[in-house]
């Protein structure tokens, strides 16, 4: 992390600050810390598109977000998410986690 700030002090990292914070976000889930998870990475999912990586890696950090929701009983929040993935591409794992979410 303080490689990562440091380049970004000095104005080179390229995906600027959004990266930290990602990485802010992926630290307080795996702490099982899913409230200050879904605080940091929430505001984060528009900029993934900007910061770069494959389709899948991008789904990586929403499937964290949606797990965090889930586990953190923000179920109507993580049944927002996987409804607009559902409604782009059918997935087996989504469907499973969107029942989860309504019943929970």
């Amino acid at each position: 992390m303080k490689e990562l700030e440091a380049l970004e002090a000095d104005g080179r990292l390229a995906p600027g600050i959004s990266a930290i914070e990602l990485c802010h976000g992926i630290r307080a889930f795996a702490e099982g810390d899913n409230a200050n998870a879904i605080r940091i990475l929430e505001p984060l999912m528009p900029a993934l598109v900007r910061i770069g990586g494959s389709h899948a890696q991008r789904e990586l950090w929403e499937d964290t977000l949606i797990v965090a929701c889930l586990r953190g009983g923000h179920g109507a929040k993580a049944a927002k998410l996987i409804a607009n993935r559902l409604h782009h591409r059918p997935s087996a794992r989504d469907e499973a986690w969107s029942r989860e979410a309504r019943s929970g």
